[in-house]
């Protein structure tokens, strides 16, 4: 939920889920990394005790209900703060790759929110240097 955040525009998490373009969104991002890590364990299935997409989804629902939801990385973005994209979507990609499995959705997050703090940067850069 961290890089599709930033991507919509600033949403939280709680509001992300609520909205049906982004849900099924989501749910296709976490279905790409849990049928990645099934291969990459050489494992069929998750223990039964592990949460599924749907429930993952439906309890960040129910927290909503409580309270805004926002992601750490929304929250850097926010502040101007180096956002955690090698963490949270490189080292995932890596990972898949070198196990010869791709990640397309994470792929493309990685991609456009790489080019986004670029861009800030340069924006910041350039403002420092006009001043």
């Amino acid at each position: 939920m961290n890089p599709t955040s930033i991507l919509s525009g600033g949403m939280p998490s709680s509001e992300m889920v609520k909205d049906g373009e982004l849900r099924e969104h989501l749910s296709g991002c976490m279905e790409e990394v849990f049928e990645a890590a099934k291969k990459i364990f050489g494992i069929a299935s998750f223990p039964a005790e592990f949460a599924s997409i749907e429930r993952i989804l439906k309890s960040t629902e129910r927290a909503g209900e409580r309270a805004t939801i926002k992601p750490s990385m929304l929250a850097d973005w926010e502040q101007g703060r180096p956002l955690e994209i090698q963490a949270i979507l490189g080292l995932p990609i890596r990972i898949a790759a070198n196990a010869a499995i791709k990640l397309p959705r994470i792929q493309s997050m990685y991609a456009f929110l790489t080019q986004l703090e670029l861009a800030r940067s340069q924006k910041k850069e350039a403002n420092q240097h006009s001043s």
